[in-house]
């Protein structure tokens, strides 16, 4: 997991408040995307990310912290997190195999019950 500080966009910043996160928690982020819109004392600044992975959000928009503080992290992603279309995909494929599990067996309980059945 690769940690993501507030930047020091100039030799005399010492905090910066996060004004917008350009990428939402759980998104997958490049190396050079742009992250985030920070602001100064003396300017707001798109800063792009130095790291890739899937992004986790530590300090929420709105809020001001010292340079270095990290505010987010990126990593090779958390696999008990699902966003609603990996549940709905996963939704769709366990249906798909039990109708084809149910069909199977239906099949074979149908000729099952024949076998069984007394003969006239």
């Amino acid at each position: 997991m690769s940690e993501i500080t507030m930047p020091s966009l100039s030799d005399s910043m010492e905090e910066g408040t996060i004004l917008t996160w350009l990428a939402v928690d759980g998104a997958t982020i490049a190396i050079g995307q742009e992250l985030l819109e920070v602001e100064t004392d003396k300017a707001t600044v798109t800063v792009p990310s130095e790291v890739a992975g899937v992004l986790r959000i530590l300090v929420q928009e709105g809020s001001t912290v010292a340079v270095g503080t990290i505010i987010a992290e990126a990593g090779a992603g958390d696999t008990t997190r699902h966003d609603d279309t990996t549940r709905h995909d996963e939704a769709t494929r366990h249906d798909e195999a039990t109708t084809r599990d149910e069909g199977a067996h239906a099949g074979h309980g149908h000729a099952a019950a024949q076998a069984c059945a007394p003969s006239a």
